[in-house]
């Protein structure tokens, strides 16, 4: 399908506005800020402070299992550059929000045409306005996955091993930003590769799967380091539970079933007969390519056809919850097999769905927006106000003071990150993470159920202060600040050595 240049004017533009709207946080000088986002930022200021750069990265939710330390470090100098200021690191963000769309127009246009580079691009730019504020590892594999399945489609198609080895190269990439995506993607790699190279008589192909040690060189290392901790991790690991528990096996069912058709457009608020409509177009299209090799592209329709059904099985190997950012990786991909659909069904039905489409994904991106613009410095997710908060106490703080943070989680990655970037604020001040000093603050975010006993009866049996606060800050979201001057005699008395402080469980 042939697009003139004016299409193509107007579809960039539209491209570049969606984009710009990506950045619309950053604009107001504000991030969506929960509690995965103040633990990467406390991962990041301790590579600052102690020089080092960790051989793992956030913790996969799998016990044992951790993520790359990809993330961190392609994040890190942006860090460094703004002093630590999250807004810096936003900025960065939209960067690699913009990096995720070229790549997709890049994949799109070079397998097919400029009008799938660019609709397929389009709609992951609008889309990408509802997560753009707050970035995490997973999105790194979103980034990367139209190479993946760009280099194995050539290496298929002109069986030259350097796309081979490109291909392995990247899904060890995909392994460092989101090993529950890039794990089955590489063991669907080399059942699919195997077979292939035995079949074209070309066995000596397979040692570029060798190149995998560059891109997993840091699970090695610490793997020699650690007594191979994370291997002996999968081992135990099958039929465990993911972050969110262990679930019946039913549950475990049914939410492979609705995450195999949810996951195709991964919009929001979708009506089930768009998202319906869809999925009719993909299986039309496998029973196609099936059926006639002389489809023109059958091999890349075929590859995400593999690879997609193929996850979903591999997955029962873990008795949890497969999430939304777990699969998003898949979207990209999706999109440009989709906006392609022209090769197998009538262009005024493609049409229809591609209008409808970017009618919700708009919808999507425009709540995203309204709620972000109405919660910034008010939400418990705003960076701005966890910083307000923070410059509050530093306001009324003496010389030295200890604190402890409290959230629904009792991780306090939020509230402890906003100490530690507003302490940059007042030098003259020294804070103490989780130690008791003669001025203690506990920092408590809202439980989840809006209750305050939790709250209290953390102070008492976690902190162990048992006493009145000296002052209360309430905040209208239901954050509150209690100050406590405590005597020698209570600042004797020990935390609960397991109050969850530090990064160790990351």
């Amino acid at each position: 399908m042939n697009l003139n240049k004016l299409t193509k004017l107007v579809l960039g533009l539209l491209i570049l506005v969606s984009l710009f709207l990506c950045a619309y946080p950053v604009l107001h000088g504000d991030i969506g800020y929960n509690t995965d986002v103040g633990r990467d930022l406390l991962i990041l200021q301790n590579i600052v402070s102690t020089h080092k750069l960790p051989l793992i990265g956030p913790h996969s939710g799998l016990g044992g299992l951790f993520h790359g330390p990809l993330w961190p470090y392609i994040n890190l100098p942006a860090f460094i550059l703004g002093n630590g200021n999250p807004i810096a690191v936003g900025w960065f963000w939209v960067f690699l929000v913009a990096c995720s769309v070229s790549i997709t127009y890049f994949v799109g246009k070079k397998i097919f045409n400029d009008y799938v580079g660019l609709v397929s691009a389009l709609i992951l730019a609008i889309l990408s306005i509802t997560y753009s504020n707050s970035l995490l590892n997973p999105f790194g594999a979103v980034i990367f996955s139209p190479l993946f399945f760009y280099f194995l489609y050539k290496y298929v198609k002109t069986l030259k091993v350097m796309y081979l080895g490109m291909a392995f190269f990247t899904v060890g990439i995909l392994i460092q930003f989101e090993i529950v995506f890039g794990g089955p993607m590489l063991i669907l790699s080399l059942i699919l590769v195997t077979l292939f190279v035995l079949k074209k008589k070309k066995l000596k192909h397979l040692f570029s799967v060798f190149i995998l040690v560059i891109p997993l060189s840091t699970y090695v290392l610490f793997e020699l380091r650690h007594n191979f901790l994370q291997l002996r991790s999968i081992i135990v690991q099958a039929g465990a539970s993911t972050g969110n528990g262990k679930m019946a096996w039913s549950a475990v069912f049914q939410n492979r079933f609705n995450g195999l058709f949810d996951s195709i457009l991964a919009i929001p608020n979708v009506p089930w007969l768009l998202t319906l409509a869809v999925i009719l177009v993909f299986i039309y299209i496998g029973f196609k390519c099936l059926r006639d090799k002389k489809i023109k592209y059958r091999e890349f329709y075929l590859l995400f056809i593999y690879f997609y059904l193929g996850y979903w099985p591999l997955t029962f190997y873990l008795r949890g919850e497969v999430m939304g950012y777990h699969v998003l990786p898949f979207l990209p991909v999706a999109l440009i097999i989709l906006v392609s659909s022209y090769h197998f069904i009538r262009k005024e039905i493609l049409l229809i769905l591609l209008v409808l489409i970017l009618l919700f994904d708009s919808m999507a991106a425009k709540n995203a927006l309204d709620a972000f613009s109405s919660g910034t410095g008010v939400s418990t997710g705003s960076w701005k106000f966890s910083h307000k908060v923070a410059q509050a106490l530093f306001k009324s703080a003496p010389s030295q003071f200890g604190y402890f943070s409290f959230t629904a989680d009792e991780f306090g990655y939020s509230p402890r990150y906003a100490i530690v970037y507003t302490n940059k604020e007042y030098p003259k001040i020294t804070s103490f993470d989780s130690v008791k000093k003669p001025v203690t603050y506990v920092i408590m975010a809202p439980t989840e159920d809006g209750a305050n006993n939790n709250r209290q009866w953390w102070i008492k049996n976690k902190v162990r202060i048992d006493k009145k606060p000296e002052s209360i800050t309430n905040y209208v979201n239901g954050y509150k600040v209690e100050k406590f001057t405590l005597n020698k005699e209570e600042i004797k008395v020990p935390p609960d050595p397991n109050l969850l402080s530090g990064l160790f469980f990351r």
